[in-house]
Protein backbone atom coordinates (compact mmCIF):
# COMPACT_ATOMS: atom_id res chain seq x y z
CA UNK A 1 0.00 0.00 0.00
CA UNK A 2 0.95 3.63 -0.55
CA UNK A 3 2.10 5.58 1.87
CA UNK A 4 2.18 2.92 4.29
CA UNK A 5 4.78 0.96 6.10
CA UNK A 6 4.76 -3.01 6.41
CA UNK A 7 4.67 -4.29 9.76
CA UNK A 8 7.72 -5.47 10.73
CA UNK A 9 6.91 -7.80 13.09
CA UNK A 10 4.37 -9.64 10.73
CA UNK A 11 6.68 -12.19 9.18
CA UNK A 12 7.82 -13.85 12.82
CA UNK A 13 6.36 -16.76 14.29
CA UNK A 14 4.33 -16.41 17.37
CA UNK A 15 6.45 -16.68 20.54
CA UNK A 16 5.32 -20.30 21.57
CA UNK A 17 5.15 -19.98 25.49
CA UNK A 18 4.74 -23.76 25.66
CA UNK A 19 7.34 -24.67 24.16
CA UNK A 20 9.59 -22.29 26.02
CA UNK A 21 8.57 -23.07 29.07
CA UNK A 22 9.15 -26.81 28.90
CA UNK A 23 12.69 -26.45 27.44
CA UNK A 24 13.81 -22.65 26.46
CA UNK A 25 17.09 -24.34 24.74
CA UNK A 26 15.24 -25.44 21.93
CA UNK A 27 14.52 -22.14 21.45
CA UNK A 28 18.00 -20.82 21.19
CA UNK A 29 18.64 -18.11 18.84
CA UNK A 30 15.32 -18.12 17.07
CA UNK A 31 13.28 -14.65 16.90
CA UNK A 32 9.63 -14.67 17.98
CA UNK A 33 6.84 -12.16 17.89
CA UNK A 34 5.65 -12.21 21.45
CA UNK A 35 2.55 -10.22 22.42
CA UNK A 36 1.37 -9.87 26.14
CA UNK A 37 0.92 -7.20 28.94
CA UNK A 38 3.91 -5.65 31.17
CA UNK A 39 3.73 -6.74 34.77
CA UNK A 40 6.22 -6.47 37.42
CA UNK A 41 10.16 -4.51 36.67
CA UNK A 42 12.29 -7.31 38.12
CA UNK A 43 15.82 -4.85 37.41
CA UNK A 44 17.27 -2.09 36.37
CA UNK A 45 20.80 -0.87 35.32
CA UNK A 46 22.19 1.49 32.71
CA UNK A 47 22.19 -1.32 29.89
CA UNK A 48 19.10 -3.21 30.32
CA UNK A 49 15.61 -3.36 32.19
CA UNK A 50 14.13 -6.66 33.19
CA UNK A 51 10.47 -7.07 32.74
CA UNK A 52 7.81 -9.59 33.62
CA UNK A 53 5.77 -9.92 30.49
CA UNK A 54 1.93 -12.05 30.85
CA UNK A 55 1.87 -13.76 27.78
CA UNK A 56 -1.16 -16.26 27.03
CA UNK A 57 -1.96 -15.95 30.79
CA UNK A 58 1.87 -17.11 31.56
CA UNK A 59 4.59 -14.81 33.22
CA UNK A 60 7.76 -14.43 31.06
CA UNK A 61 10.85 -12.15 31.94
CA UNK A 62 11.92 -9.90 28.53
CA UNK A 63 15.35 -8.43 28.83
CA UNK A 64 14.80 -5.04 27.78
CA UNK A 65 18.50 -2.96 26.53
CA UNK A 66 19.08 0.56 27.18
CA UNK A 67 18.64 1.25 23.09
CA UNK A 68 15.08 0.56 23.09
CA UNK A 69 14.41 3.20 26.16
CA UNK A 70 12.94 5.50 23.92
CA UNK A 71 9.86 3.59 24.44
CA UNK A 72 8.29 3.96 28.09
CA UNK A 73 7.60 0.50 29.85
CA UNK A 74 5.34 0.90 32.14
CA UNK A 75 2.73 -2.11 34.18
CA UNK A 76 -0.31 -2.99 32.75
CA UNK A 77 0.96 -1.94 29.16
CA UNK A 78 0.09 -3.93 26.14
CA UNK A 79 3.54 -4.69 23.98
CA UNK A 80 4.71 -5.83 20.95
CA UNK A 81 7.99 -6.90 20.95
CA UNK A 82 10.45 -8.99 18.66
CA UNK A 83 12.25 -10.98 20.93
CA UNK A 84 15.58 -13.05 20.02
CA UNK A 85 16.08 -16.57 22.77
CA UNK A 86 19.72 -16.29 24.07
CA UNK A 87 22.00 -18.12 26.16
CA UNK A 88 20.03 -20.25 28.80
CA UNK A 89 16.95 -19.17 27.43
CA UNK A 90 17.23 -15.45 28.36
CA UNK A 91 14.53 -13.64 25.89
CA UNK A 92 16.26 -10.02 24.56
CA UNK A 93 13.79 -7.34 22.89
CA UNK A 94 14.95 -7.03 19.81
CA UNK A 95 12.60 -4.11 18.81
CA UNK A 96 9.32 -3.37 20.65
CA UNK A 97 6.32 -1.10 19.98
CA UNK A 98 2.70 -0.46 22.08
CA UNK A 99 -0.38 -2.36 21.08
Amino acid sequence: MKGRFADPFSKLEAFPVADYLQNANSLHLNEYKLEGVVGEQLRYSKSARLFTIEVNGEPVSVVIPAELRDVNVQKGQRLRIRVKVGDKGVLKAIELKKV
